[in-house]
């Protein structure tokens, strides 16, 4: 059994106005097997960009990149909104767009709709859903809807 190991590790941040920054950085990850069969490691980098538009509302952009040699993601990309106070004044609501290319295939597009609802300081409930279009890019796999409801309990 080989031993790898992966980390994301935090080039930049660069803050602006009072919840905003620009986040650049890159990821290393070891004991990976090529598609030619030998092992090596790779590194690349992601790019975030969050943005407040207001006290309530936020928005980010992400972008990804990676060794097709490794890795069956090309690029991939997000952006979305995120929003404080939808049903209680700690809870918060979001939309996502994803795409993903895929090596040897075509796209993937995910769309994901989640709230948080605080129960107390430690609980909270998040209800979401996602629409996958062309599953891993195979339009032979079709698509999905997933429905999810996650209990989240912190100490």
């Amino acid at each position: 059994m080989a031993a790898w190991w992966h980390r994301r590790l935090l080039v930049v941040e660069i803050p602006y106005g009072t919840e905003s920054a620009i986040r650049l950085g890159t990821w290393h990850h070891t004991g990976l097997e090529t598609r030619a069969g030998n092992v090596r490691s790779t590194s690349d980098f992601y790019a975030v960009l969050d943005h407040a538009i207001s006290a309530s509302l936020n928005g980010f952009v992400q972008f990804g990149n990676a060794n097709t040699h490794f890795n069956e993601i090309k690029t991939h990309w997000s952006i979305g909104l995120n929003y404080k106070g939808l049903f209680y004044e700690d809870d918060f609501s979001g939309a996502m767009v994803s795409k993903v290319d895929v090596y040897g295939a075509s796209s993937e597009t995910a769309i994901e709709l989640y709230t948080n609802i605080t129960i107390s300081d430690n609980v909270g409930l998040k209800p979401g859903l996602i629409y996958i279009h062309n599953i891993a890019g195979d339009g032979a796999l079709g698509n999905a809807t997933i429905v999810n409801l996650r209990l989240s309990i912190s100490f």
